[in-house]
């Protein structure tokens, strides 16, 4: 029975000597694996890659990053209230008939409502960079996830095709090798026999 090259590439061991007996499933033969082994270093490059973008995603620059979005919420928040205060002593002013020498009520009155709406729109934009923060951080956590798996998947794929690369004997009788180590095959060649017991 004929055993054939899986691939374009180089034999690079021939663990039974030729004209030797061997049995069903005896390793009898392996190619190289450099495109693969390239392809397994390319693939762990990018997974080291991926961990360090995920670093920032996780533990304390993560908290650090959350904190400082707190506290402009924090700072947001105050300045509403600060306006709020301000806008109903100058309604309270305006009602009460209070002038002066100063500005007319009417004035101060808008003028506390511009700056109560200018703190409302920075507490809203202070929300919404939180939000968008949780947001990213959630998305580039999925998409970690999900390299992670495809990552793995990849390298199984890779570990198979490399165990298809160590060939076996598909029947037990005598090895006859037609090639050795060294030796370039192309993909489909016949690499080596197998004759039955009793073949001559």
């Amino acid at each position: 029975m004929d055993v054939r090259s899986p691939k374009d590439g180089f034999v690079v061991a021939t663990p039974i000597d030729d004209g030797k007996p061997v049995s069903f499933g005896q390793h009898i033969l392996t190619f190289d694996s450099m495109d693969e082994d390239k392809q397994h270093e390319k693939i762990e490059k990018m997974e080291l890659m991926r961990q360090a973008h995920m670093a920032q995603y996780q533990g304390p620059a993560l908290a650090v990053s959350r904190e400082i979005l707190g506290f402009a919420i924090s700072i947001a928040d105050q300045e509403v209230q600060f306006a709020e205060r301000r806008l109903q002593v100058e309604e309270s002013k305006g009602k009460l008939g209070a002038g002066g020498t100063g500005p007319a009520p009417a004035v101060l009155i808008a003028d506390a409502t511009s700056k109560l709406d200018m703190a409302k729109l920075k507490m809203s934009k202070a929300e919404d960079d939180l939000k968008k923060f949780n947001f990213s951080v959630s998305r580039a956590l999925d998409m970690a996830e999900a390299a992670e798996h495809y990552f793995a998947f990849e390298k199984r794929q890779l570990g198979e095709r490399i165990e298809r690369l160590k060939i076996p004997a598909p029947i037990a009788g005598k090895l006859v090798l037609l090639c050795g180590v060294g030796s370039f095959a192309k993909h489909g060649n016949v690499v080596a026999r197998i004759e039955s017991w009793g073949c001559r």
